[in-house]
Protein backbone atom coordinates (compact mmCIF):
# COMPACT_ATOMS: atom_id res chain seq x y z
CA UNK A 1 0.00 0.00 0.00
CA UNK A 2 1.37 3.58 -0.90
CA UNK A 3 0.55 6.00 1.70
CA UNK A 4 0.87 9.79 1.51
CA UNK A 5 3.41 11.47 3.87
CA UNK A 6 1.19 12.15 7.02
CA UNK A 7 0.27 8.54 6.45
CA UNK A 8 3.67 7.52 6.36
CA UNK A 9 4.31 9.35 8.98
CA UNK A 10 1.74 8.21 11.43
CA UNK A 11 2.44 4.47 10.39
CA UNK A 12 6.11 4.61 11.11
CA UNK A 13 5.26 5.89 14.42
CA UNK A 14 2.69 2.84 14.97
CA UNK A 15 5.27 0.53 14.32
CA UNK A 16 7.87 1.83 16.72
CA UNK A 17 5.03 1.66 18.97
CA UNK A 18 4.52 -1.68 18.45
CA UNK A 19 7.99 -2.33 19.31
CA UNK A 20 8.74 0.41 22.33
CA UNK A 21 6.00 -1.52 24.24
CA UNK A 22 8.38 -4.32 24.85
CA UNK A 23 11.58 -2.04 26.26
CA UNK A 24 12.92 -2.66 29.07
CA UNK A 25 12.74 0.67 31.40
CA UNK A 26 15.84 1.83 31.11
CA UNK A 27 16.05 1.95 27.31
CA UNK A 28 12.42 3.62 27.37
CA UNK A 29 13.87 6.17 30.14
CA UNK A 30 16.90 6.94 27.80
CA UNK A 31 14.36 7.09 24.41
CA UNK A 32 12.62 10.03 27.02
CA UNK A 33 15.62 11.74 27.76
CA UNK A 34 16.92 11.95 24.51
CA UNK A 35 13.58 13.32 22.94
CA UNK A 36 12.37 15.68 26.04
CA UNK A 37 15.86 16.85 25.94
CA UNK A 38 15.37 18.01 22.60
CA UNK A 39 11.85 19.91 23.44
CA UNK A 40 13.60 21.38 26.51
CA UNK A 41 16.05 22.82 24.03
CA UNK A 42 13.75 24.39 21.42
CA UNK A 43 11.57 25.43 24.41
CA UNK A 44 14.42 27.33 26.42
CA UNK A 45 15.61 29.02 22.84
CA UNK A 46 11.64 29.96 21.16
CA UNK A 47 8.98 30.05 23.78
CA UNK A 48 9.25 33.31 26.11
CA UNK A 49 7.97 31.58 28.71
CA UNK A 50 10.27 28.90 29.42
CA UNK A 51 13.75 31.15 28.62
CA UNK A 52 14.16 31.37 31.87
CA UNK A 53 11.93 28.95 33.93
CA UNK A 54 14.44 26.13 32.14
CA UNK A 55 17.55 27.28 33.28
CA UNK A 56 17.36 25.46 36.86
CA UNK A 57 18.40 21.98 34.94
CA UNK A 58 20.83 23.52 31.96
CA UNK A 59 24.63 23.38 32.95
CA UNK A 60 26.57 26.52 31.81
CA UNK A 61 27.77 24.07 28.33
CA UNK A 62 24.19 23.25 27.37
CA UNK A 63 24.21 20.13 29.34
CA UNK A 64 20.35 18.97 30.85
CA UNK A 65 21.12 17.30 35.09
CA UNK A 66 18.11 15.17 34.83
CA UNK A 67 18.97 15.16 38.70
CA UNK A 68 17.33 18.38 38.96
CA UNK A 69 13.91 17.31 37.17
CA UNK A 70 11.89 17.78 40.31
CA UNK A 71 13.52 21.60 40.93
CA UNK A 72 11.33 22.60 38.34
CA UNK A 73 8.51 24.80 39.16
CA UNK A 74 5.22 23.02 37.97
CA UNK A 75 3.29 24.04 35.41
CA UNK A 76 -0.27 25.20 36.79
CA UNK A 77 -3.76 26.06 35.00
CA UNK A 78 -3.84 29.63 35.66
CA UNK A 79 -0.27 29.49 33.80
CA UNK A 80 -1.81 28.45 30.82
CA UNK A 81 -4.77 30.49 30.96
CA UNK A 82 -3.11 33.57 31.98
CA UNK A 83 0.09 33.29 30.16
CA UNK A 84 -0.95 32.12 26.47
CA UNK A 85 0.85 34.20 24.29
CA UNK A 86 4.09 33.63 26.09
CA UNK A 87 3.88 30.22 25.55
CA UNK A 88 3.26 30.30 22.03
CA UNK A 89 6.76 29.42 19.81
CA UNK A 90 8.34 31.82 17.84
CA UNK A 91 10.13 29.37 15.28
CA UNK A 92 8.18 26.11 14.85
CA UNK A 93 9.82 24.05 12.22
CA UNK A 94 7.89 23.60 9.36
CA UNK A 95 7.63 19.68 9.38
CA UNK A 96 5.54 19.80 12.43
CA UNK A 97 2.18 20.73 10.77
CA UNK A 98 -0.41 23.28 11.36
CA UNK A 99 -1.03 24.70 14.40
CA UNK A 100 -4.62 24.50 15.43
CA UNK A 101 -6.16 25.50 18.66
CA UNK A 102 -8.50 24.06 21.17
CA UNK A 103 -10.09 25.07 23.91
CA UNK A 104 -10.40 22.47 27.38
CA UNK A 105 -14.71 22.03 28.88
CA UNK A 106 -13.31 23.04 32.24
CA UNK A 107 -14.13 19.57 33.91
CA UNK A 108 -10.86 19.26 35.77
CA UNK A 109 -10.95 22.74 36.48
CA UNK A 110 -10.56 26.41 34.96
CA UNK A 111 -10.93 26.28 30.95
CA UNK A 112 -7.66 26.56 28.84
CA UNK A 113 -6.85 27.29 25.39
CA UNK A 114 -3.53 25.48 23.84
CA UNK A 115 -1.95 25.71 20.63
CA UNK A 116 -1.38 22.16 18.84
CA UNK A 117 0.76 20.97 16.16
CA UNK A 118 0.24 18.70 13.42
CA UNK A 119 2.56 16.36 14.71
CA UNK A 120 1.87 16.09 18.41
CA UNK A 121 -2.48 14.87 16.95
CA UNK A 122 -0.40 12.86 14.93
CA UNK A 123 2.00 10.45 17.33
CA UNK A 124 -1.14 11.02 20.03
CA UNK A 125 -3.78 9.23 17.36
CA UNK A 126 -0.71 6.72 16.69
CA UNK A 127 -1.10 5.70 20.54
CA UNK A 128 -5.23 5.71 20.14
CA UNK A 129 -4.64 3.12 17.51
CA UNK A 130 -2.57 0.71 19.06
CA UNK A 131 -4.50 0.58 22.37
CA UNK A 132 -7.59 0.46 21.06
CA UNK A 133 -5.60 -2.29 18.83
CA UNK A 134 -5.41 -4.29 22.16
CA UNK A 135 -8.72 -4.64 22.49
CA UNK A 136 -9.67 -5.68 18.85
CA UNK A 137 -11.54 -3.09 17.58
CA UNK A 138 -12.32 -3.70 14.16
CA UNK A 139 -11.91 -0.61 11.81
CA UNK A 140 -14.10 -1.94 9.22
CA UNK A 141 -17.56 -0.89 11.26
CA UNK A 142 -18.98 1.99 12.02
CA UNK A 143 -18.47 4.32 15.14
CA UNK A 144 -21.02 7.12 15.90
CA UNK A 145 -20.49 9.97 18.82
CA UNK A 146 -23.34 11.98 20.61
CA UNK A 147 -22.09 14.76 21.22
CA UNK A 148 -21.83 18.66 20.32
CA UNK A 149 -24.57 20.84 19.71
CA UNK A 150 -24.86 21.70 16.03
CA UNK A 151 -28.33 22.58 15.14
CA UNK A 152 -30.37 23.16 11.64
CA UNK A 153 -32.96 21.30 9.97
CA UNK A 154 -30.84 18.22 9.32
CA UNK A 155 -30.33 17.76 12.86
CA UNK A 156 -31.54 13.75 12.72
CA UNK A 157 -29.22 12.87 10.30
CA UNK A 158 -26.35 12.73 11.73
CA UNK A 159 -22.82 14.39 10.40
CA UNK A 160 -20.23 11.54 8.78
CA UNK A 161 -16.31 12.18 9.42
CA UNK A 162 -15.27 10.07 6.96
CA UNK A 163 -13.26 7.09 8.34
CA UNK A 164 -12.20 6.15 12.12
CA UNK A 165 -9.49 3.69 11.78
CA UNK A 166 -5.51 3.67 11.27
CA UNK A 167 -4.69 5.28 7.54
CA UNK A 168 -2.79 2.70 6.81
CA UNK A 169 -4.90 -0.24 7.68
CA UNK A 170 -7.11 -1.82 4.61
CA UNK A 171 -10.39 -2.44 7.10
CA UNK A 172 -10.58 1.42 7.81
CA UNK A 173 -11.81 1.59 3.87
CA UNK A 174 -15.31 0.63 5.05
CA UNK A 175 -15.77 1.79 8.92
CA UNK A 176 -17.54 5.14 8.92
CA UNK A 177 -17.40 8.03 11.93
CA UNK A 178 -20.59 9.14 12.34
CA UNK A 179 -22.02 11.94 15.01
CA UNK A 180 -25.46 12.73 16.03
CA UNK A 181 -25.91 16.37 18.19
CA UNK A 182 -26.73 16.16 22.11
CA UNK A 183 -29.48 18.70 21.13
CA UNK A 184 -31.53 15.60 20.06
CA UNK A 185 -33.40 13.45 22.67
CA UNK A 186 -32.23 10.11 23.68
CA UNK A 187 -34.96 8.43 21.60
CA UNK A 188 -33.61 10.03 18.67
CA UNK A 189 -30.27 9.04 19.26
CA UNK A 190 -30.97 5.10 20.13
CA UNK A 191 -33.28 5.10 16.45
CA UNK A 192 -30.24 6.89 14.76
CA UNK A 193 -27.91 4.08 16.21
CA UNK A 194 -30.25 1.58 14.98
CA UNK A 195 -31.03 3.00 11.95
CA UNK A 196 -27.03 3.36 11.18
CA UNK A 197 -26.07 0.05 12.28
CA UNK A 198 -23.50 1.26 14.92
CA UNK A 199 -21.39 -0.69 16.44
CA UNK A 200 -18.74 1.16 18.58
CA UNK A 201 -20.37 4.15 20.86
CA UNK A 202 -18.07 7.27 21.46
CA UNK A 203 -19.13 9.97 24.19
CA UNK A 204 -19.02 11.20 28.03
CA UNK A 205 -19.23 8.17 30.26
CA UNK A 206 -22.48 9.95 31.90
CA UNK A 207 -23.70 10.74 28.00
CA UNK A 208 -23.39 6.93 27.66
CA UNK A 209 -24.55 6.12 31.05
CA UNK A 210 -28.08 8.54 30.44
CA UNK A 211 -28.48 6.62 26.97
CA UNK A 212 -28.09 3.21 28.39
CA UNK A 213 -30.91 4.17 31.05
CA UNK A 214 -33.31 4.88 28.49
CA UNK A 215 -32.39 2.32 26.08
CA UNK A 216 -33.25 -0.61 29.28
CA UNK A 217 -36.73 1.70 29.70
CA UNK A 218 -37.63 1.25 26.35
CA UNK A 219 -36.70 -2.46 26.12
CA UNK A 220 -34.14 -1.94 23.24
CA UNK A 221 -32.19 -5.02 22.35
CA UNK A 222 -28.95 -2.77 20.71
CA UNK A 223 -25.56 -4.59 21.72
CA UNK A 224 -22.08 -3.06 20.83
CA UNK A 225 -18.90 -4.59 20.55
CA UNK A 226 -17.25 -1.54 22.51
CA UNK A 227 -18.20 1.56 24.31
CA UNK A 228 -15.26 4.23 23.63
CA UNK A 229 -15.59 7.12 26.61
CA UNK A 230 -13.70 10.12 26.99
CA UNK A 231 -13.40 13.37 29.23
CA UNK A 232 -14.16 11.87 32.80
CA UNK A 233 -12.98 8.93 35.05
CA UNK A 234 -15.64 6.52 34.96
CA UNK A 235 -17.43 4.91 37.78
CA UNK A 236 -18.87 1.69 38.46
CA UNK A 237 -22.22 2.19 38.47
CA UNK A 238 -21.38 3.54 35.02
CA UNK A 239 -19.56 0.79 33.54
CA UNK A 240 -22.61 -1.64 35.09
CA UNK A 241 -25.44 0.21 33.30
CA UNK A 242 -23.83 0.36 29.85
CA UNK A 243 -23.19 -3.42 30.37
CA UNK A 244 -26.65 -4.09 31.07
CA UNK A 245 -27.70 -2.04 28.37
CA UNK A 246 -25.15 -2.44 25.27
CA UNK A 247 -23.55 -5.50 26.70
CA UNK A 248 -20.21 -3.92 26.38
CA UNK A 249 -17.36 -3.01 28.12
CA UNK A 250 -16.24 0.68 28.20
CA UNK A 251 -12.23 1.15 27.01
CA UNK A 252 -11.17 3.92 28.71
CA UNK A 253 -8.57 6.69 27.97
CA UNK A 254 -6.91 8.64 29.80
CA UNK A 255 -6.13 11.76 28.18
CA UNK A 256 -6.73 15.65 27.78
CA UNK A 257 -6.29 18.56 25.34
CA UNK A 258 -3.49 20.22 27.06
CA UNK A 259 -1.68 16.69 27.77
CA UNK A 260 -2.88 14.02 24.44
CA UNK A 261 -3.24 9.97 24.66
CA UNK A 262 -1.76 9.97 28.49
CA UNK A 263 -2.97 6.55 29.31
CA UNK A 264 -4.91 3.35 28.06
CA UNK A 265 -6.61 0.91 29.33
CA UNK A 266 -4.98 -3.26 29.69
CA UNK A 267 -7.31 -5.37 27.41
CA UNK A 268 -6.89 -8.45 30.86
CA UNK A 269 -7.50 -5.44 33.67
CA UNK A 270 -8.47 -2.15 34.73
CA UNK A 271 -5.05 -1.01 35.13
CA UNK A 272 -3.70 1.51 32.81
CA UNK A 273 -0.36 1.69 30.17
CA UNK A 274 1.30 4.89 30.34
CA UNK A 275 2.20 6.25 26.47
CA UNK A 276 5.90 6.82 28.04
CA UNK A 277 7.13 7.27 24.18
CA UNK A 278 5.15 10.35 23.80
CA UNK A 279 5.07 11.91 27.35
CA UNK A 280 6.90 11.96 30.76
CA UNK A 281 4.13 11.03 33.11
CA UNK A 282 4.79 11.41 37.32
CA UNK A 283 1.51 10.95 39.73
CA UNK A 284 2.57 13.32 42.54
CA UNK A 285 2.35 13.19 46.10
CA UNK A 286 0.86 16.23 48.24
CA UNK A 287 4.75 17.78 47.97
CA UNK A 288 4.13 17.70 44.49
CA UNK A 289 6.88 15.24 44.25
CA UNK A 290 7.00 12.21 42.51
CA UNK A 291 4.63 8.59 44.96
CA UNK A 292 6.77 6.19 45.25
CA UNK A 293 6.66 2.92 43.06
CA UNK A 294 4.07 0.22 44.19
CA UNK A 295 2.49 2.16 45.93
CA UNK A 296 -1.45 2.87 44.87
CA UNK A 297 -2.49 6.93 43.78
CA UNK A 298 -5.60 7.83 41.97
CA UNK A 299 -5.10 9.84 39.10
CA UNK A 300 -5.47 13.07 40.42
CA UNK A 301 -2.84 15.11 39.99
CA UNK A 302 -0.03 14.47 37.19
CA UNK A 303 2.87 16.31 35.69
CA UNK A 304 2.94 15.67 32.19
CA UNK A 305 5.44 17.02 29.86
CA UNK A 306 4.42 15.74 26.00
CA UNK A 307 7.38 14.96 23.74
CA UNK A 308 5.53 15.07 20.59
CA UNK A 309 5.17 19.39 20.63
Amino acid sequence: MKLGRVAQRSYDFYKLLEESQYWPEEKMQAFQQERLGILLRHARDTVPFYRDRLNVIFGKNGSIDWDKWHELPILKRGDLHNSFDAMQSTNMPDNYGQIAQFSSSGSSGTPITISVNGRASLVSNATKYRGYSWHGIDWSKNMCGWMGDQAGPDILKGKSFGHWGPMWHHSTASGEHLEISRLVSDDQALDFIKRKNITYLTGRPKTMQQLALKAISRGDNIKFAGLLPFSTSIEDDVREDCRQAFGAELIERYSSKEAYAMAQQCPDHRHMHINAEILKLEILDENDMPCKRRKRYALQKTKTICLAK
